[in-house]
């Protein structure tokens, strides 16, 4: 609206102190998804989206970000509430919320950065782990969404991380609607997870009605409806494909078999 650029070059944490991972793995975090953030922004308004290398390069980012974290830091929160004890104080509650919340924004900037590369009909080679990260972080996203508001622990509201789980929710059910239309040589990565990722679709919407169940009419609701839309879109797309519930390598798989 003003005219002015969604980021600037400069990186305000460049002169500052650097924490480590193992001091304070949230600052940490937070400071190079900012740095993160920046390159993402800053190859969107640029010529630079042509250039895979630059998507290369920042998706390297993202990996050394999440591998210099402590490996356990990555569980999803709640997953061993059955050996911790019975009574967890207000500050435990408070930074397990913060981690999933990281963890969530973490899948969340891969997303954008490879969701360039969903729809293009020329297609490179390479763009196809683009296509994989996408939907992988997509899926990372929206567990971690689900355990989140079903974790009634401390209230939230934040139409922000709603938006971000449409926009998992829409990379998955794209490259699921796509996948109907590939030739049958074309190795189909998404085939095991379409019952699954369909089913974490429906939570999400289920949770969204939830949330806003008083306001009728409203932005999330308008919001479920389109996904809602979406899921129908993507099961006819399936019923229509000669492929359906059929692997690529179908035709070969009895020698294969005997073979082995």
């Amino acid at each position: 609206m003003l005219g002015l650029p969604d980021t600037t070059l400069d990186d305000p944490y460049a002169a500052k102190h650097k924490f480590a991972p193992e001091e304070s793995p949230c600052d940490y975090l937070e400071r190079r998804h900012s740095q993160i953030m920046r390159c993402i922004t800053t190859r969107n308004e640029s010529i630079q989206l042509e250039d895979y290398g630059v998507t290369q390069q920042t998706d390297q980012m993202l990996q050394t970000s999440a591998q210099e974290m402590p490996p356990d830091w990555w569980l999803v929160p709640n997953t061993r509430l059955k050996q911790r004890p019975a009574i967890i104080s207000e500050g435990e509650k408070l930074e397990t919320t913060l981690r999933i919340l990281f963890q969530i924004a973490h899948f969340n900037l891969m997303i954008p950065l490879h969701f360039p590369y969903m729809l293009r009909s020329n297609c490179r080679a390479d763009h196809e782990y683009s296509r994989a990260a996408r939907s992988n972080a997509s899926r990372e996203f929206l567990s971690r969404y689900i355990n989140f508001r079903c974790a009634n622990e401390i209230s939230f509201c934040c139409r922000a991380i709603d938006f971000s789980a449409f926009t998992a929710c829409l990379s998955l059910l794209l490259a699921h609607i796509e996948r109907w239309y590939h030739d049958a040589d074309v190795v189909d990565f998404l085939v095991h997870q379409r019952a699954s990722d369909r089913a974490l679709i429906e939570e999400v919407i289920e949770l969204m009605l939830e949330v806003d169940h008083s306001d009728s009419g409203s932005l999330l609701e308008q919001t479920a409806s389109i996904l809602k839309a979406l899921l129908d879109m993507e099961a006819d797309a399936a019923s229509r494909s000669a492929g359906y519930l059929k692997s690529p390598s179908a035709d070969s798989s009895g020698d294969a078999c005997r073979n082995y």
